[in-house]
């Protein structure tokens, strides 16, 4: 990953709710993919977001070695916190 803040985005959860956000933002140009980073603890949800979308993916959180600017959390509630152990 870069460490030089260059992500602007960074998706945890990849279910409906996040890859219609990533779908959205990279369709419609608001974001370029190379600016937006993925994490789900299911890695074929992450795989399948960047062969179509182009986005970077995280294996683990702990990867992420820098702040991005937004962090969007599309993830149940009752899922949060075993996704942010990672």
């Amino acid at each position: 990953m870069n460490s030089d803040n260059q992500d602007k985005l960074l998706v945890v959860g990849c279910g409906n709710l996040g890859s219609a956000i990533v779908g959205g933002l990279t369709c419609n140009k608001v974001l370029s993919a190379k600016n937006i980073v993925v994490y789900d603890t299911i890695a074929q949800k992450t795989t399948r977001l960047t062969k179509k979308f182009g986005v970077r993916r995280l294996k683990s959180l702990k990867e992420l070695n820098y702040s991005p600017h937004v962090v969007i959390l599309a993830v149940k509630p009752k899922d949060v916190i075993p996704t942010l152990r990672g």
